[in-house]
C-alpha cells in the first residue's frame, strides 16, 4: 500500500520544463560533469549549454529523420512508451523510456531523497508532422524564388530542381537567430523592402521604439516623427537591386538555409544521480 501511494505521488510530480530550440539563459551551472541517461545521437548538434541546472535535460538537433533516430535508441538505449506513458506525446512527439518511474523511485530512495520527484527518464524525439509541411518560415525563401522565376523567365528548371532538392525543408526546424539574420541579409542584397533597413532588424526596431518614446515624453514630437519617417524610408529597399535578376542570389540563400535546418530534435534526461531530489526542493 505504501509503495502504491509513493508511485501515485510520483505520477503527480510536475514534469520538467523542456528545452526550447536554442540555449536557455540563466540556468544554474551543474557542479559535476554532465551525465545523460542515453548517449547523444551521432553527429547531433548541441542546442543547450553544456552546463545546466541539476535536473534539466539536454537538447540536440539532427538532420536525420525521426524514424532513424528512434531506431538508434530502441531497443539498445530505450524502449517505446506504453499507452499513457511519458511526459509528452502526440503527433510529432515520441517519449522513449530509459528507466520507468518505479526504477527511478528506487534510485532516489537509495539516496534518501524525495521519492515524489520520481518520474520515468526519457529521450524525447520531436519532429514536424507531414500535415504541417510547407507551413514553416522556409516558405518565405521559396516565395521569393517563385517571384524571381515569374519576373525573369528561364528559371523554371532551376526552380523545380531547388524545390525537389530542398523539399525536406518543409518539415524542418531552424535556428531562429540564424534564420532571421539570413533572411534580412538576403533581402537587403536583393533590394527587398520587406526585411530591409532598420525595421527588418528586431534589435534596431526596439531601439527605435525606445528613442521615439523618449522623444515624445520630452515633448519633442517633431523629432520623434522625423525619426519614424526616416525608418519608414528604409523600407523602400533598393529599386536598382530589386529590378535585377536575383534568382541565383535567393538560390544561394536557400543553400545556406539548409545548413542550419534539422529534421529532428532530441531531448535527453540527465542521469538521476545528478537530479536535485532533496525534500522540499
Amino acid at each position: 500500500m505504501q509503495l502504491q501511494i509513493r508511485m501515485a505521488r510520483a505520477r503527480r510530480a510536475p514534469s520538467l520544463v523542456l528545452l526550447a530550440f536554442g540555449a536557455i539563459g540563466g540556468a544554474r551551472a551543474a557542479g559535476p560533469e554532465e551525465k545523460l541517461v542515453a548517449p547523444p545521437y551521432p553527429g547531433a548538434v548541441r542546442l543547450s549549454p553544456a552546463k545546466l541546472a541539476l535536473s534539466v535535460p539536454a537538447g540536440f538537433a539532427v538532420k536525420d529523420s525521426h524514424e532513424k533516430v528512434v531506431s538508434f535508441y530502441v531497443p539498445k538505449h530505450a524502449r517505446k512508451p506504453h499507452e499513457g506513458e511519458g511526459r509528452r506525446s502526440g503527433d510529432g512527439t515520441l517519449p522513449l523510456i530509459v528507466q520507468d518511474a518505479g526504477q527511478v523511485a528506487k534510485m532516489i530512495v537509495a539516496r534518501n531523497g524525495d521519492y515524489t520527484a520520481a518520474r520515468a527518464t526519457e529521450v524525447i524525439v520531436d519532429w514536424k508532422p507531414a500535415a504541417l509541411a510547407g507551413t514553416g518560415p522556409e516558405s518565405q525563401f521559396f516565395r521569393r524564388l517563385e517571384e524571381q522565376a515569374k519576373k525573369h523567365p528561364g528559371h523554371d528548371g532551376e526552380l523545380a530542381d531547388l524545390k525537389k532538392k530542398y523539399d525536406w525543408l518543409k518539415i524542418a526546424f531552424f535556428d531562429e537567430g540564424k534564420f532571421s539574420s539570413l533572411l534580412k541579409r538576403c533581402s537587403e542584397a536583393a533590394g527587398d523592402p520587406a526585411m530591409s533597413g532598420i525595421l527588418g532588424d528586431p534589435k534596431a526596431r526596439k531601439e527605435l521604439e525606445a528613442q521615439v518614446k523618449m522623444l515624445m515624453a520630452e515633448g519633442r514630437s517633431k523629432e520623434a516623427v522625423d525619426l519614424q519617417m526616416k525608418a519608414m524610408g528604409s523600407m523602400a529597399g533598393d529599386p536598382k537591386k530589386a529590378k535585377a535578376d536575383n534568382f541565383k542570389l535567393w538560390g544561394q540563400c536557400v543553400d545556406e538555409l539548409a545548413s542550419f535546418a534539422y529534421l529532428t530534435k532530441i531531448t535527453i534526461d540527465r542521469d538521476v544521480s545528478q537530479w536535485d531530489v532533496t525534500w522540499g526542493h
